[in-house]
Protein backbone atom coordinates (compact mmCIF):
# COMPACT_ATOMS: atom_id res chain seq x y z
CA UNK A 1 0.00 0.00 0.00
CA UNK A 2 1.15 3.18 -0.74
CA UNK A 3 -0.17 6.62 0.83
CA UNK A 4 0.65 10.10 -0.49
CA UNK A 5 -0.47 13.44 1.47
CA UNK A 6 -0.58 16.55 -0.42
CA UNK A 7 -2.21 20.00 1.15
CA UNK A 8 -5.46 18.88 0.54
CA UNK A 9 -5.75 15.18 0.35
CA UNK A 10 -4.11 12.63 2.04
CA UNK A 11 -5.11 9.28 -0.12
CA UNK A 12 -3.49 5.51 -0.28
CA UNK A 13 -3.49 3.03 -3.17
CA UNK A 14 -3.34 -0.42 -2.97
CA UNK A 15 -2.50 -3.16 -5.38
CA UNK A 16 -2.12 -6.78 -5.82
CA UNK A 17 -3.28 -9.64 -7.97
CA UNK A 18 -6.49 -11.21 -8.79
CA UNK A 19 -6.98 -14.74 -10.18
CA UNK A 20 -10.34 -15.87 -11.42
CA UNK A 21 -12.57 -18.56 -13.44
CA UNK A 22 -11.78 -19.86 -16.27
CA UNK A 23 -11.61 -17.52 -19.00
CA UNK A 24 -14.74 -17.31 -21.51
CA UNK A 25 -13.30 -14.77 -23.87
CA UNK A 26 -12.31 -11.28 -23.37
CA UNK A 27 -15.44 -9.80 -23.35
CA UNK A 28 -17.47 -11.71 -21.27
CA UNK A 29 -14.23 -12.10 -18.88
CA UNK A 30 -14.68 -7.99 -17.94
CA UNK A 31 -18.32 -8.54 -17.72
CA UNK A 32 -17.28 -10.39 -14.89
CA UNK A 33 -14.38 -8.68 -13.70
CA UNK A 34 -16.97 -5.63 -13.10
CA UNK A 35 -19.54 -7.56 -11.22
CA UNK A 36 -16.61 -9.04 -8.91
CA UNK A 37 -15.65 -5.06 -8.58
CA UNK A 38 -19.17 -3.84 -7.85
CA UNK A 39 -19.54 -6.61 -4.92
CA UNK A 40 -16.03 -6.10 -3.46
CA UNK A 41 -16.71 -2.43 -3.13
CA UNK A 42 -20.48 -2.97 -2.25
CA UNK A 43 -19.50 -5.41 0.56
CA UNK A 44 -16.49 -2.91 1.99
CA UNK A 45 -19.15 0.27 1.95
CA UNK A 46 -20.75 -1.74 4.86
CA UNK A 47 -17.47 -1.79 6.90
CA UNK A 48 -16.80 0.58 9.90
CA UNK A 49 -14.50 2.87 8.64
CA UNK A 50 -16.44 5.38 6.30
CA UNK A 51 -13.26 5.99 3.93
CA UNK A 52 -14.72 2.49 1.93
CA UNK A 53 -17.48 5.42 0.89
CA UNK A 54 -15.14 6.93 -1.27
CA UNK A 55 -13.08 4.27 -2.41
CA UNK A 56 -12.31 3.57 -5.86
CA UNK A 57 -11.32 -0.04 -7.95
CA UNK A 58 -10.07 -1.33 -11.41
CA UNK A 59 -8.30 -4.19 -13.12
CA UNK A 60 -5.66 -3.49 -15.30
CA UNK A 61 -2.83 -5.93 -17.23
CA UNK A 62 -6.09 -8.31 -18.17
CA UNK A 63 -4.43 -11.96 -18.65
CA UNK A 64 -4.73 -15.57 -19.03
CA UNK A 65 -2.76 -17.08 -16.80
CA UNK A 66 -1.30 -20.93 -17.60
CA UNK A 67 -4.52 -22.91 -15.71
CA UNK A 68 -6.50 -20.71 -18.57
CA UNK A 69 -7.63 -18.67 -15.44
CA UNK A 70 -8.21 -14.83 -15.59
CA UNK A 71 -5.44 -13.09 -14.02
CA UNK A 72 -5.09 -9.46 -13.66
CA UNK A 73 -4.16 -6.51 -11.70
CA UNK A 74 -6.07 -5.23 -9.02
CA UNK A 75 -6.07 -1.56 -7.75
CA UNK A 76 -7.91 0.33 -4.95
CA UNK A 77 -7.71 3.94 -4.24
CA UNK A 78 -9.41 6.03 -1.55
CA UNK A 79 -8.89 8.82 0.78
CA UNK A 80 -7.25 8.12 3.72
CA UNK A 81 -9.24 9.89 6.37
CA UNK A 82 -8.54 7.23 9.41
CA UNK A 83 -12.21 7.61 10.84
CA UNK A 84 -13.88 4.67 11.86
CA UNK A 85 -17.79 4.91 12.64
CA UNK A 86 -19.93 3.41 14.52
CA UNK A 87 -22.22 0.64 12.39
CA UNK A 88 -25.43 -0.66 13.98
CA UNK A 89 -26.32 -3.17 15.32
CA UNK A 90 -23.06 -3.40 17.90
CA UNK A 91 -24.65 -3.58 20.88
CA UNK A 92 -22.58 -7.19 21.65
CA UNK A 93 -18.97 -8.13 21.49
CA UNK A 94 -20.03 -10.42 18.87
CA UNK A 95 -21.36 -7.42 17.15
CA UNK A 96 -18.29 -5.03 18.17
CA UNK A 97 -16.96 -2.59 15.85
CA UNK A 98 -13.35 -3.22 15.43
CA UNK A 99 -11.19 0.05 16.23
CA UNK A 100 -7.23 -0.02 15.30
CA UNK A 101 -4.85 2.03 17.27
CA UNK A 102 -4.30 6.03 16.71
CA UNK A 103 -7.84 5.91 14.44
CA UNK A 104 -10.94 8.63 15.08
CA UNK A 105 -14.39 6.87 15.53
CA UNK A 106 -17.61 8.34 15.80
CA UNK A 107 -20.90 7.48 16.49
CA UNK A 108 -23.95 8.96 17.42
CA UNK A 109 -27.00 8.21 20.26
CA UNK A 110 -30.75 9.01 20.21
CA UNK A 111 -33.72 6.99 21.41
CA UNK A 112 -32.72 3.84 20.00
CA UNK A 113 -29.46 3.64 20.41
CA UNK A 114 -27.54 4.41 23.23
CA UNK A 115 -24.73 1.94 23.47
CA UNK A 116 -21.96 0.94 21.17
CA UNK A 117 -18.76 -1.42 21.45
CA UNK A 118 -15.24 -1.39 20.35
CA UNK A 119 -13.14 -4.35 20.13
CA UNK A 120 -9.29 -3.06 20.62
CA UNK A 121 -6.71 -6.01 19.78
CA UNK A 122 -3.34 -5.46 22.18
CA UNK A 123 -0.80 -7.66 20.91
CA UNK A 124 1.89 -6.42 23.35
CA UNK A 125 1.70 -4.72 27.08
CA UNK A 126 1.10 -1.26 26.48
CA UNK A 127 -0.23 1.98 28.18
CA UNK A 128 -3.58 3.13 26.37
CA UNK A 129 -4.45 6.61 26.09
CA UNK A 130 -8.33 6.72 25.62
CA UNK A 131 -10.11 10.02 25.26
CA UNK A 132 -13.69 11.09 23.69
CA UNK A 133 -15.50 13.75 23.38
CA UNK A 134 -19.24 14.57 24.36
CA UNK A 135 -19.82 16.85 21.11
CA UNK A 136 -23.66 17.67 22.33
CA UNK A 137 -23.27 17.71 26.09
CA UNK A 138 -25.49 14.63 26.40
CA UNK A 139 -25.31 12.23 29.71
CA UNK A 140 -22.87 9.36 28.60
CA UNK A 141 -19.34 7.61 29.20
CA UNK A 142 -17.09 4.80 28.52
CA UNK A 143 -15.80 1.71 29.98
CA UNK A 144 -13.39 -0.68 29.12
CA UNK A 145 -13.52 -4.04 29.39
CA UNK A 146 -11.31 -7.01 28.82
CA UNK A 147 -12.30 -10.24 27.31
CA UNK A 148 -11.61 -12.60 30.21
CA UNK A 149 -13.79 -10.40 32.65
CA UNK A 150 -16.86 -8.88 31.05
CA UNK A 151 -18.47 -8.07 34.51
CA UNK A 152 -15.88 -5.89 36.06
CA UNK A 153 -14.37 -2.58 34.07
CA UNK A 154 -10.84 -2.31 33.83
CA UNK A 155 -10.78 1.34 33.34
CA UNK A 156 -13.39 4.19 33.37
CA UNK A 157 -13.73 7.95 32.14
CA UNK A 158 -12.54 10.32 34.19
CA UNK A 159 -14.63 14.10 32.93
CA UNK A 160 -12.66 17.12 32.08
CA UNK A 161 -16.42 18.90 30.60
CA UNK A 162 -16.99 17.73 27.26
CA UNK A 163 -13.56 15.33 27.18
CA UNK A 164 -14.19 11.52 28.64
CA UNK A 165 -10.40 10.28 29.37
CA UNK A 166 -8.24 7.99 30.82
CA UNK A 167 -5.00 5.83 30.32
CA UNK A 168 -4.52 1.74 31.13
CA UNK A 169 -1.58 -0.07 31.21
CA UNK A 170 -3.04 -3.20 29.01
CA UNK A 171 -1.52 -6.53 29.06
CA UNK A 172 -2.28 -8.68 25.57
CA UNK A 173 -5.47 -9.47 24.40
CA UNK A 174 -9.05 -8.59 23.13
CA UNK A 175 -10.60 -5.47 25.13
CA UNK A 176 -14.00 -4.08 24.55
CA UNK A 177 -14.91 -0.67 24.61
CA UNK A 178 -18.49 0.50 26.20
CA UNK A 179 -19.80 3.88 24.84
CA UNK A 180 -22.90 4.73 26.01
CA UNK A 181 -25.61 6.99 26.65
CA UNK A 182 -28.21 7.23 29.77
CA UNK A 183 -30.50 9.99 29.12
CA UNK A 184 -32.00 8.80 25.71
CA UNK A 185 -31.54 12.38 24.19
CA UNK A 186 -29.53 12.61 20.56
CA UNK A 187 -25.86 13.29 20.75
CA UNK A 188 -22.99 12.33 18.98
CA UNK A 189 -19.52 11.51 19.85
CA UNK A 190 -15.57 11.56 18.86
CA UNK A 191 -12.56 9.34 20.25
CA UNK A 192 -9.31 8.06 19.57
CA UNK A 193 -7.66 5.37 21.21
CA UNK A 194 -3.57 5.73 21.43
CA UNK A 195 -0.45 3.87 22.62
CA UNK A 196 1.29 5.92 24.77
Amino acid sequence: MTEQTSDFFHTFTLRGTYTGKKTAGAESDWRNLNTVLDTILEQLATKPWNGYKTMTAYFTNYRVNTNNQIECEIVFQGIANNIVESKEPNESIQEATPLPFRTNFIGHFDANNSLDIYQLNVQLPNKLAIAVINQHQIQMNWILYHEKNLKNPVAYAKFQGQRLFETYTAQPGKYYLYVYSYDNRPGGYQGLVTIE
